[in-house]
């Protein structure tokens, strides 16, 4: 074969246009002639059979094999996996006997005060004049609002994050309240 027919052939195979019958001249050209290719495609062909060549022994295909069966019958990754099941089940049984002791806390603060009421003057929910509660709600209200106030700014920074980052990817970000 001529060289620059075997020049464009080349060419063809980096662009991933060759079929199997032109990749196969391709491949006998290189172990053959060697001239009119790229030195990085003599040594692509050289490498693809040399590998080709490597087999695995029985020996390591035999470790392998037992290795997944040991696994698959209770080795070490279900072993894992049963830990990270149990640590889940660990952590909500903690949340709730915290909940449980704080729930307890607040009922022992309220009886050692006073036998007949059930909540201390902190957590009074119903005032009988109306202005005392229209206060407490406004002061409710007034927390709550710089509350979230402060839970703003963050907000602000990470929609600016995003921004800045579809705009360094090229991407469109979609924002719903424009």
């Amino acid at each position: 074969m001529e060289p620059s027919k075997l020049k464009l052939l080349e060419e063809k195979y980096w662009a991933g246009e060759t079929d199997a019958q032109e990749e196969e001249q391709l491949r006998h050209f290189a172990l053959t002639e060697k001239s009119g290719l790229s030195q990085e495609f003599i040594a692509l062909v050289s490498a693809n059979i040399a590998f080709a060549r490597e087999t695995t022994s029985a020996e390591f295909d035999d470790k392998f094999w037992n290795r997944v069966e040991e696994n698959r019958n209770g080795g070490m990754g279900m072993k894992w996996l049963q830990f990270a099941t149990y640590t889940k089940y660990a952590a909500a049984l903690i949340v709730l006997a915290a909940i449980g002791l704080a729930i307890y806390s607040i009922a022992i603060k309220s009886d050692s005060g006073n036998e007949n009421t059930i909540a201390t003057e902190e957590f009074q929910d119903t005032y009988t004049d109306p202005e005392q509660a229209f206060e407490e709600t406004k002061r409710a209200l007034l927390m709550v609002s710089s509350k979230l106030n402060e839970a703003e700014q963050p907000i602000l920074e990470l929609k600016r994050f995003h921004e800045s980052k579809m705009s360094i990817t090229g991407s469109t970000a979609v924002d719903d309240n424009k």
